[in-house]
C-alpha cells in the first residue's frame, strides 16, 4: 500500500505546481531609480500596477531561478510601504506568502514556514480572513511534503473551516480543500471521514467539471474502497479517474492510476490483467525517467510475481526495487557530494595535465636544439610513461571509487535527512519555548556531530576517542528527540588507550540507530542501551546490548571469518559487514560481527546483542 501514499503525495504536489506557468524568462527589470522620487511621481493606482507587473515576473521565475525571484519579491516588499490605501495590507500578505512559496520550492522549509507565519500574523492583525485561509492551506501542503501529516491535516482543516463559514461562494477552493483533507485522512488511515470529504468534493466538482480535481478525488475514493476491501468499487473509481487523465494529458497521473488499478487486480488475484498493465507502465516510466513511479511499479511487480508463485521474476524485480530505493533515498546528498568531488577532481586533473604539457613542451624545445633522433626517442618514452601513468591512475581510481561508495553509504546512514530535520525542529521547539540554554546546548552538540561525521567520512581509521565522542553527541540528540524513551551507558575498559587505539570510522552509529529507531519504537517501558569496550590480548571487543523488541531474523553460529552465514534484511547491517570485509582484506587482520536475540537464551527477556571483534590498531605501529 506504500504506492497509495506516494501517489497521494504526488497529487498534492501537482496541485501546487499547477498554479505556476512554465514560460520563458521575462526581460530583467532595472532597479536604479530613486524610490523617493518615484513616490512623488506615481499615484497609488499606478504603483499597484507596476508592483503587480514585477510580482508576475517573480512568480514566473520561481521555478527556474528562485534566487532572482526572491530579489524581485524583496524589492516589492520594500516599495509596498509607499502604498497609501487599505489594500496595501492584503498586498503585503500576498508578498510574504509568495516569498514563502519560493523558499518552499527551493526546499528551504524552515524559511518558508517563517514567512508563512509572518503572513498569518499580519492577516490576523488586519482581519484578512481570505489570506489567512490561503496561508493555512499553504502550510498544510508544506507539512505534507515533509511528511508531518498531523500538522498538514490540522492546517488544511483550518483553511477548510474558514472557506465553509465565510467564503462558501469560492467553490473551486472549497472543492480543492475537501479533496486535500480527504486524501490526507486517507494517508492517516481514517477512511470513513476521508470518504465523506471526498464525496463532498465530488459533488462540488460536478458543477466545476475540473479534470485535475476529478483525478485527485476519484483516486482518493479508489484508495478508500481498497482499504475497505470493496475492490469492484475501487476499480470503478480508479478507471473513472484514468479517463479524466486523458483530458489533462498528464502522463505521471495516468501511470499512478494504472499502478493503483494493477494493485487492485492483484488483490482480486487477477494476475494476468495486472501484469498486462504493469509491464508497459514500467517501460513507460523508465523511458520518461520518472524514478519514483518506477520504484512503486517495481514494488507492485514484486508483489504480483510473489503472489502468483513466479519467484524468479519476483527476485529479479526485488533486486531492481532495492537498488532504486537506495538510490532515491540518497539522491540529493549524492548529487551534492558528487558535484563537489567532480569539481575538485576536474580541477586537479586539469592542473596535472597542464603541468605535464608544460614539462613536455620545455623538454621538446631543448631536445629540438640538439638532434631529431633524441626528440623522437623522448616523445616515445614520454608517451609510454603517460600511458602507463593513466593506466595506473585509472586502476587506482576504480579501487578508490569502491571505497568511496561504501563510505558514502555509511555516511548517508548517519546523516539521514529525516533525522536532521527532526533535530532542527526539536531545537526550534526549545527556542519557541524561550529555553535558549537547552537550545544552545543541543545546537552545539548537533554542530559537533555534523563536524565529526564529515571528518570521519574521508578518513580510513579514526581514534576510538573520536568514535566515543560522536556516539555521545548522537545519543544525546536522540534523547532530546525522544524524551524519557531510553537511557544509555558507555563503559570503557581502563586499560584501553582511546587516543592511540584506532578503529574503522562510521561503524557503531548505524547499530545504535537500529536499536533506538526500531528496537525501542514499540516499547511500552523505558529502553536501555549498554555499550561496552573491552581489550583482551590483541583484540578490541565491543558489545552493544539493548532491551528492545529483538531481531526479526537471528544469526546462529555465524562464521565470522567470512561473514557468509549472517542473515540480515537491514541495509545498514549489510554495509557494516561489507566494511569489515574490506578492512579484513586490506589489513590482513581478523574482523568479525555477530547478532544475537536475547530471547533465545532467556524467554522472559527481549533485546539484541551485537558483538564486534576488532584487531588492536595502534597509531604508533
Amino acid at each position: 500500500m506504500n504506492l497509495v501514499f506516494k501517489q497521494l503525495r504526488f497529487f498534492l504536489r501537482i496541485r501546487i505546481m499547477s498554479r505556476t506557468c512554465f514560460v520563458l524568462l521575462l526581460s530583467m527589470f532595472t532597479f536604479g531609480q530613486d524610490l523617493h522620487a518615484k513616490r512623488n511621481q506615481l499615484s497609488s493606482s499606478n504603483l499597484y500596477t507596476e508592483l503587480d507587473s514585477i510580482y508576475a515576473q517573480a512568480v514566473l521565475l520561481k521555478i527556474s531561478n528562485a534566487d532572482s525571484a526572491l530579489l524581485l519579491l524583496s524589492s516589492i516588499s520594500r516599495r509596498s510601504v509607499f502604498l497609501d490605501d487599505d489594500n496595501r495590507f492584503e498586498f503585503q500578505v500576498r508578498i510574504l506568502t509568495e516569498i514563502g512559496n519560493v523558499y518552499r520550492t527551493k526546499g528551504a522549509y524552515l524559511e518558508a514556514i517563517d514567512y508563512y507565519e509572518q503572513g498569518l500574523q499580519f492577516s490576523t492583525i488586519h482581519n484578512l480572513e481570505f489570506r489567512k485561509a490561503k496561508l493555512f492551506n499553504a502550510l498544510g501542503g508544506l507539512y505534507q511534503e515533509i511528511e508531518d501529516l498531523d500538522k498538514a491535516l490540522k492546517y488544511c482543516a483550518m483553511s477548510l473551516q474558514i472557506f465553509q463559514t465565510q467564503f462558501p461562494q469560492e467553490k473551486q477552493d472549497l472543492c480543492m480543500l475537501y479533496a486535500n483533507v480527504g486524501n490526507l485522512l486517507v494517508m492517516v488511515n481514517k477512511n470513513i471521514p476521508a470518504e465523506k470529504n471526498l464525496l463532498k468534493a465530488l459533488e462540488l466538482n460536478k458543477e466545476l467539471q475540473n479534470d485535475y480535481l476529478s483525478t485527485l478525488i476519484y483516486s482518493g475514493l479508489g484508495i478508500v474502497k481498497m482499504r475497505l476491501e470493496d475492490f469492484n468499487a475501487a476499480l470503478f473509481y480508479f478507471n473513472t479517474g484514468l479517463e479524466a487523465t486523458k483530458k489533462t494529458e498528464n502522463n505521471d497521473t495516468r501511470l499512478a492510476l494504472v499502478a493503483n488499478i494493477s494493485s487492485t487486480y492483484i488483490q482480486l488475484k487477477k494476475f494476468k490483467q495486472a501484469e498486462e498493465l504493469l509491464l508497459p507502465a514500467y517501460e513507460d516510466a523508465l523511458e520518461k525517467k520518472h524514478s519514483y513511479l518506477v520504484k512503486e511499479i517495481l514494488a507492485l511487480l514484486v508483489m504480483l510475481y510473489a503472489e502468483s508463485g513466479q519467484y524468479e521474476k519476483a527476485y529479479t524485480f526485488q533486486k531492481k526495487y532495492l537498488d532504486l530505493k537506495s538510490e532515491l533515498f540518497t539522491q540529493e546528498l549524492n548529487q551534492r557530494i558528487a558535484g563537489i568531488d567532480n569539481k575538485l577532481k576536474s580541477t586537479e586533473r586539469q592542473k596535472k595535465i597542464l603541468e605535464l604539457n608544460q614539462i613536455n613542451q620545455a623538454k621538446s624545445f631543448e631536445i629540438r636544439k640538439n638532434q631529431y633522433v633524441i626528440l623522437l626517442i623522448s616523445i616515445l618514452m614520454g608517451s609510454a610513461l603517460l600511458i602507463l601513468w593513466f593506466f595506473f591512475q585509472r586502476t587506482k581510481h576504480k579501487n578508490i571509487a569502491k571505497i568511496y561508495q561504501m563510505e558514502k553509504q555509511l555516511f548517508r546512514l548517519q546523516m539521514k535527512p529525516h533525522f536532521i530535520f527532526n533535530v532542527l525542529s526539536s531545537i526550534g521547539g526549545y527556542m519557541n519555548q524561550n529555553n535558549s540554554r537547552e537550545a544552545s546546548t543541543y545546537l552545539a552538540k548537533f554542530a559537533r556531530l555534523i563536524r565529526n561525521v564529515l571528518e570521519q567520512s574521508n578518513q580510513e581509521l579514526i581514534a576510538l576517542s573520536k568514535e566515543l565522542e560522536l556516539l555521545k553527541y548522537y545519543l544525546d540528540l536522540q534523547q532530546m528527540r525522544f524524551p524519557d524513551k531510553f537511557d544509555y551507558t558507555i563503559n570503557t575498559d581502563e586499560i584501553i588507550e582511546t587516543e592511540t587505539l584506532y578503529i574503522p570510522p562510521m561503524l557503531l552509529q548505524p547499530i545504535v540507530e537500529n536499536a533506538i529507531e526500531h528496537g525501542f519504537a514499540m516499547l511500552e517501558h523505558k529502553g536501555m542501551l549498554n555499550i561496552v569496550f573491552n581489550q583482551t590480548d590483541d583484540l578490541l571487543l565491543i558489545e552493544i546490548q539493548d532491551n528492545g523488541v529483538g531481531l526479526m531474523q537471528t544469526s546462529k553460529n555465524n562464521n565470522n571469518a567470512d561473514f557468509s552465514n549472517i542473515k540480515t534484511e537491514s541495509v545498514s547491517t549489510k554495509l557494516i559487514i561489507d566494511h569489515l570485509k574490506y578492512y579484513k582484506l586490506k589489513l590482513r587482520k581478523d574482523f568479525s560481527v555477530t547478532f544475537e536475540n536475547i530471547s533465545e537464551k532467556d524467554k522472559h527477556a527481549t533485546g539484541t546483542i551485537v558483538k564486534l571483534t576488532l584487531p588492536l590498531i595502534n597509531k604508533s605501529k
